[in-house]
């Protein structure tokens, strides 16, 4: 990003076979998320070994539990009891 006061935004993709996929958008420039940006957005330790595969590591954390939430709502519910 070439001005760090520039907003990125995200934008969902249609694709052809009913899936989506999200861009990231900054100014008039467009890119997919990397395996190690959603990685990161889910949560998971930097250490935490994805797939060499693109498309094989996205799908795998897209359809992951991401463990920071996970942890905040058990917590919730053992408060709640």
């Amino acid at each position: 990003m070439s001005d760090r006061t520039a907003v990125w935004k995200l934008l969902p993709l249609e694709r052809s076979y009913d899936m989506r996929a999200w861009a990231i958008i900054d100014g008039n420039r467009m890119r997919m998320f990397s395996k190690h940006e959603c990685r990161d957005a889910m949560s998971f330790p930097r250490e935490y070994i994805v797939p060499q595969q693109h498309q094989l590591a996205v799908h795998m954390l897209g359809n992951s539990v991401a463990p920071k939430q996970v942890c905040d709502v058990i917590n919730a519910i053992r408060e709640a009891a």
